[in-house]
């Protein structure tokens, strides 16, 4: 099953790729990406990528819209006994938690930019150190595959070719 996974990508429509900030960091990962986006040439289009940490900045919203409206409804039903003064301070501390949540956002999708303009297939985590080697293989299969470098070329011109092909197409 793995030793096919090109394959089997090769044959997919799409791809959703569900980011944290290890994803460009782990070989298997990053090959799963490779081997989708250079067996088409409009893969970019048919790849989504969902930074994860993104559902905090949903709940987030979702939080302040129902803490809103229930701010709303107290200050319609009880205004005269509710002291406005309270609710200043609430609303700061919501939208606080948002630009938080936003910021924080904002920070991972700078650094996913920059893991890939740095990006090098021999930094990968590995956890079985005999899939490392499987992997470069099969990377350097894919490119000739493509044609992305010559038959002849070194694994190390493979690695560096993968490093550069990560770098531009996905900025």
């Amino acid at each position: 099953g793995i030793l096919k996974l090109s394959a089997f990508l090769g044959r997919s429509h799409e791809m959703l790729v569900l980011y944290t900030n290890i994803y460009l960091l782990k070989l298997w990962t990053v090959y799963e990406v490779a081997a989708f986006t250079m067996q088409r040439k409009d893969a970019t289009k048919h790849m989504k990528v969902l930074p994860v940490s993104l559902i905090t900045v949903v709940l987030v919203q979702f939080a302040l819209c129902y803490l809103w409206a229930a701010v709303v409804v107290l200050l319609m039903e009880f205004g005269a006994v509710m002291d406005n003064r309270l609710v200043a301070p609430v609303l700061a501390a919501l939208e606080a938690a948002y630009l938080f949540a936003i910021r924080t956002w904002q920070r991972e999708k700078r650094n996913m930019k920059d893991s890939i303009l740095h990006f090098k297939v021999r930094e990968c985590l590995c956890s079985v150190v005999d899939d490392r080697q499987l992997v470069y293989s099969n990377i350097r299969a894919l490119l000739r595959g493509v044609e992305l470098i010559l038959p002849a070329a070194t694994l190390d011109e493979a690695l560096d070719t993968f490093d550069a092909l990560m770098q531009t197409r996905f900025r």
